[in-house]
């Protein structure tokens, strides 16, 4: 259901590099903000060699999310490898992103994901861009 370019949602699911996910339901986001979403088409009929549906991807150059400090969120402190972003609705996605996740020689290290933490909160933002210009 979208009114007036609004998403209704009721979990946010967070895709990890490894294809894990974690379900973050909406009562329990403090604070959200995707900016920069652009969009591409991409087909290839001379791959599959028959017809095959355009895809459409989006991006998100910059994603900020404040959640409370939950031992079910732990993953997202012990890596920084989100890569993608679900809003769902009954388990069905209703649009997702890809976020600015790049891979090192080490691996999972994203140097553009910030975690932190207190006892109160978890606080990331993901970014090619400098946050503090925001």
């Amino acid at each position: 259901m979208a009114i007036d370019n609004e998403v209704f949602f009721d979990t946010l699911h967070l895709a990890f590099e490894n294809c894990e996910g974690l379900d973050v339901p909406v009562e329990d986001i403090n604070f959200l903000n995707a900016r920069g979403i652009t969009e591409s088409h991409s087909m290839s009929n001379r791959l599959s060699r028959s017809w095959s549906p355009t895809s459409i991807y989006k991006h998100a150059e910059t994603f900020i999310l404040h959640i409370p400090n939950k031992q079910e969120y732990k993953r997202i402190l012990e890596y920084d490898d989100i890569a993608q972003v679900h809003y769902q609705r009954n388990g069905q996605s209703l649009c997702w992103y890809f976020v600015d996740y790049q891979e090192n020689n080490n691996g999972c290290d994203n140097k553009n994901q910030n975690v932190e933490s207190d006892e109160n909160d978890i606080r990331v933002s993901i970014s090619l861009k400098d946050l503090n210009t925001y």
